[in-house]
C-alpha cells in the first residue's frame, strides 16, 4: 500500500472500532462517502458526527485502549490518530439532519450509522457551495458527478431542496463559477486520491446544471 492508501485503511479501522462499540454517533464525509456508496477514491480522514451528546472522550479512549496515539489539535473538534508511523485526522462534529435521513450499512461485519444517499447528496451540495480551500471544493464537486452517475438523483435532490440549499449558503454562484472555470485544475486535485479516472467534462455539465436550479432557471 502507498501512504494514501494506508491513511484511508487507518481511517477505516478506526471507523470500525468505534461502532463495534455501538457509540451513539455517524459515519459522514468522503471516507464514509466513498466506503458506502461511490468506491472512486481514497480519503484520508475519518469524520464522526454527532447529534446531542459529544462522543470524543469515548473515543478518544476506545482508540487509545487498541493501541492508537489520540492528540488533540489547536481545534477543539479535531484530533490526530497515529499508528505505525501512519497519522490521519479525526474531525468530531455536530451534525445537523437535513431532512433525508440516515442508513444502516455494514463496514466489513461492522454496522455502521451514515448518512442516506439523498442526504449525502444534500450534504455534498452545501460542502460544495460553501468551501473556501479549492482542493474540497474538487472533491465535492466530483463526489457529487459520482453520486449522479450511480444514483441519478443529485438534480432531482437539488432540485427539491432548493429552498434549503439557499437558506444554508451566503453566496451560491462563487464555487459553480470558479469549478467551471478550472475543471482540469479541479482534477489535479484529486488525481492522486482516485482509484478510477472520472469524467471531467459530465462533472462540469452537472455542476452547471445545479447552477442552473439554483438560480431558478
Amino acid at each position: 500500500m502507498n501512504l494514501v492508501e494506508l491513511k484511508n485503511q487507518l481511517a477505516l479501522d478506526a471507523v470500525k472500532i468505534i461502532f463495534t462499540n455501538k457509540l451513539d454517533c455517524i459515519f459522514i464525509g468522503g471516507t464514509a462517502l466513498n466506503a458506502f456508496y461511490v468506491d472512486y477514491r481514497f480519503s484520508e480522514d475519518a469524520d464522526i458526527g454527532y447529534e446531542s451528546r459529544n462522543p470524543i472522550r469515548d473515543i478518544v479512549g476506545l482508540l487509545g485502549k487498541c493501541g492508537y496515539t489520540v492528540k488533540p489539535t489547536i481545534h477543539p473538534f479535531r484530533h490526530i490518530i497515529e499508528s505505525q508511523g501512519v497519522s490521519i485526522k479525526l474531525d468530531v462534529l455536530k451534525y445537523t439532519a437535513k431532512g433525508h435521513g440516515y442508513a444502516t450499512m455494514q463496514l466489513g461485519p461492522v454496522a455502521v450509522k451514515t448518512l442516506s444517499v439523498e442526504e449525502f447528496v444534500l450534504d455534498k451540495c452545501i460542502c460544495f457551495l460553501s468551501r473556501e480551500d479549492f482542493g474540497g471544493l474538487a472533491r465535492d464537486a466530483f463526489d457529487l458527478f459520482m453520486l449522479d452517475q450511480k444514483y441519478k438523483n443529485v438534480l432531482a435532490v437539488v432540485k427539491s431542496s432548493r429552498k434549503k440549499i439557499l437558506g444554508s449558503v451566503n453566496v451560491i454562484g462563487h464555487n459553480i463559477k470558479k469549478f467551471l472555470v478550472e475543471p482540469s485544475t479541479a482534477y489535479s486535485e484529486i488525481k492522486p486520491y482516485l482509484k478510477k479516472e472520472v469524467d471531467t467534462a459530465g462533472a462540469r455539465k452537472l455542476i452547471k446544471k445545479i447552477g442552473v436550479i439554483l438560480d431558478g432557471q
